[in-house]
């Protein structure tokens, strides 16, 4: 996915448990749930101790971040093409509900959304 590396997936997850718990996982046991969970933030508890950034995603979560960075990406192309289409991409952006909530969380943010969004607001900022 861009701008992800996925370090471990369910399969991986599951092979580190064990045939045994990753089979009772499947069928919804309490305590098997508990280690993969366990297992899961251990790893992640790895990454960040190191100072990198680990989140936890779905595929359905990777999928609708890729959308969400191709439809602004798409918005900034069409910004691009010319100024009156620019004007109207600048219009539909209101300050108070577009804007202002996704600068405050402009750093927790994906880094394909946040740099297709940087692009669009550069693209909009030079509207004549």
């Amino acid at each position: 996915a861009n701008g992800d590396i996925i370090l471990w997936g369910t399969h991986e997850l599951l092979a580190e448990v064990g045939d045994v718990k990753a089979g009772l996982w499947r069928d919804g046991d309490a305590a098997a749930t508990s280690l993969v969970g366990k297992t899961m933030l251990d790893k992640a508890r790895v990454l960040t101790k190191n100072g990198l950034v680990c989140s936890i995603k779905t595929r359905q979560e990777l999928l609708m971040e890729q959308r969400a960075a191709s439809v602004i990406h798409w918005m900034s192309v069409l910004s691009r093409s010319c100024d009156p289409l620019c004007n109207r991409v600048s219009v539909a952006i209101s300050g108070h509900r577009h804007l202002v909530p996704l600068l405050h969380s402009d750093l927790k943010l994906p880094r394909q959304i946040t740099s297709a969004w940087h692009s669009l607001l550069l693209t909009l900022l030079a509207v004549p």
